[in-house]
């Protein structure tokens, strides 16, 4: 027979694996919902992006990346985007950004998009390089808050730096080069033109070489009773 203590040690040790399996078992299906949620909820970001074909350009892009909808999303910007001044008031679009995130949106649908020019990059009085004629901040946070549609609420914010893409290397293509190649097709359809109305004055009217004419059938003894 064992002594009580045995018995009393592994009663203890059943209970502390118990309790470390339930524990574990809680962790796992909290991970699991955590997961779940993640995999299921909107993700509204900010980010900038150029536009095709400009290099001297930046977009403010506000896109739900999630799977599904995003309500009530409230845009705010640290530090706030200022007014133009009185030189770049009739040609700024910052006011057009500003206006259209000083209400909350209703409604972002899973892929929906919304872009603003934020940078318009001229000459520095100085020559150092290209400053924004939007005349807005270089470095901004940009705060998004939305509701998913179990009711959550959802915070993220993002820095957002222009210097980065100031910084950018690219290759851009030779336009004389694209230039001669399209007066070589105009070129080519002048001569493909002038061919055709050469055929059409020496054949007027006669279509007959782009008729379908059925091949002659010679009579069966069929035919002949």
């Amino acid at each position: 027979m064992e002594p009580a203590w045995v018995a009393a040690s592994a009663a203890v040790i059943s209970s502390v694996a118990a309790a470390w399996s339930v524990r574990n078992g809680n962790r796992t299906l909290k991970r699991a919902e955590l997961e779940g949620q993640a995999r299921s909820r909107p993700m509204v970001t900010a980010e900038l992006r150029e536009p095709p074909l400009s290099d001297r350009s930046l977009l403010l892009i506000i896109r739900n990346y999630g799977p599904t909808v995003a309500r009530n999303v409230v845009i705010t910007f640290d530090p706030p985007l200022p007014d133009p001044s009185p030189e770049q008031a009739e040609t700024s679009l910052a006011p057009f950004l500003k206006a259209r995130y000083e209400k909350p949106i209703p409604v972002l649908t899973p892929g929906m998009e919304l872009d603003n020019i934020y940078f318009t990059g001229q000459p520095s009085a100085d020559g150092s390089g290209l400053k924004n004629a939007e005349e807005l901040p270089d470095q901004v946070t940009v705060r998004i808050e939305y509701d998913a549609t179990d009711g959550a609420r959802y915070t993220d914010t993002y820095p957002l730096d222009v210097d980065i893409f100031r910084n950018r290397t690219y290759a851009s293509y030779n336009s004389r080069h694209y230039s001669e190649r399209l007066k070589t097709i105009e070129q080519a359809l002048k001569g493909i033109s002038t061919a055709i109305r050469a055929l059409s004055k020496k054949f007027p009217g006669d279509t007959s070489s782009f008729r379908n004419e059925e091949p002659t059938r010679r009579p069966t003894e069929q035919d002949r009773d």
